[in-house]
């Protein structure tokens, strides 16, 4: 079968401190793992660059993403 190549536009995607507005948020070294009746979810912690407010998210950021032209 033959090779196809697309065109792809890459993004990164970074979180904005929901408490200050301003900062971005950077990952810590801390990984919670909470349980629930469908399974488990791991959780990044991360903190505001700007005030330093504390956020756990299901994703690590920044993250890039690929999007098909």
């Amino acid at each position: 079968m033959p090779e196809v190549k697309s065109m792809v536009q890459t993004y990164l995607t970074d979180m904005v401190c929901d408490k200050c507005g301003v900062g971005e948020m950077t990952p810590n070294a801390t990984i919670h793992a909470t349980f629930k009746e469908t399974g488990a979810e791991m959780l990044y912690e991360h903190a505001c660059e700007n005030c330093g407010n504390v956020e756990a998210y299901p994703v690590q950021y920044p993250y890039l993403t690929q999007e098909k032209e």
